[in-house]
C-alpha cells in the first residue's frame, strides 16, 4: 500500500519534470503543511486494520474445535489484541478520534 506521502512525493516529481523548479517550492510547502494530517490518516488506517484483524482472530477462535487449533487461535488472538491496543494507544496520544480527524476538545 502506497502511503499518501508517497503519492504526493511522486506527484511532486512529475510536476517538477513538467514545469521545472517553479512549482516545486509551493508543493513542498503544501506537503509540509499537510504532513501531520497525512500521518494521522495513516495512523487511523492502521488502527482500523488492527481492529479488523482482532475481529477476525475472535471469529477464528470461536470456530476452532481441534485442541491444536484452539491453541493457535489463542496465540493469534493475543497477538492481534496487543497490536490493536498499541495503535489505539498511539491514536489516543495523538488525540485522534473516530473518523480519522484530530479531536480539538
Amino acid at each position: 500500500m502506497i502511503s499518501l506521502i508517497g503519492q504526493v512525493e511522486r506527484l511532486k516529481e512529475e510536476t517538477k519534470a513538467k514545469f521545472g523548479g517553479k512549482a516545486g517550492a509551493s508543493i513542498k510547502s503544501a506537503i509540509e503543511e499537510n504532513k501531520d494530517a497525512a500521518d494521522l490518516l495513516d495512523l487511523y488506517t492502521l488502527t482500523q486494520q488492527a481492529r479488523i484483524g482482532w475481529e477476525e482472530a475472535w471469529r477464528f477462535f470461536h470456530q476452532a474445535v481441534d485442541p491444536d487449533m484452539v491453541d493457535n487461535a489463542i496465540f493469534t488472538l493475543n497477538a492481534a489484541e496487543k497490536r490493536y491496543d498499541y495503535f489505539v494507544k498511539l491514536a489516543k496520544e495523538k488525540n485522534l478520534r473516530n473518523g480519522g480527524a484530530p479531536y480539538d476538545g
